[in-house]
């Protein structure tokens, strides 16, 4: 029986590296949002 619950915590280990791989890949991929620092720094539609 503990042959089962090895298996089932090598599943769960791998799992868990798998999605914070993921997470990293997004975290160093995603391009970053702009920073605006207020209204007179936002754009207008003349700005477009």
């Amino acid at each position: 029986m503990h042959w089962l619950f090895t298996g089932l915590l090598i599943a769960a280990s791998g799992s868990v590296v798998a999605f914070t791989g993921h997470l990293l890949h997004k975290l160093f991929t995603t391009e970053p949002a702009p920073v605006f620092a207020g209204p007179a720094d936002a754009p207008t539609e003349a700005g477009r």
